[in-house]
């Protein structure tokens, strides 16, 4: 190699590294941004886990709550329970029924005036 030559070759160098620096920088951004994206998504992604999370929870308490209500209002409405409360209240099983009539005569004069 002449003299000549290695000083063309040397000044080549130089340039030759910078365009080294604008390929890895033209490589190096896009796949950082990725990265950083990727991160957010999976951070963003493990916050709405955990939302949900929370809401589901509710959800279970929410219905074993209406379960228990459930549970309450058939106990309250049973015979047995609405017998007891009566006879608190001083009230008993009725000793005798009795039926009344209605004449057809007082039904037809009341539908009558009823339709005036």
């Amino acid at each position: 190699m002449t003299k000549a030559q290695f000083e063309q070759h040397k000044k080549s160098l130089p340039l030759q590294g910078k365009l080294n620096k604008k390929k890895w920088l033209f490589w190096f951004i896009p796949v950082a941004l990725s990265l950083i994206f990727q991160l957010f998504v999976a951070n963003m992604t493990a916050g709405d886990g955990e939302e949900l999370v929370k809401i589901e929870e509710q959800i279970e308490a929410v219905q074993r709550q209406n379960q228990a209500l459930e549970e309450e209002i058939t106990t309250s409405l049973s015979l047995s329970k609405i017998e007891e409360e009566s006879l608190k209240l001083g009230l008993g099983r009725p000793k005798d029924i009795m039926y009344a009539e209605v004449e057809k005569s007082y039904t037809q004069a009341n539908t009558s005036v009823a339709n005036q």
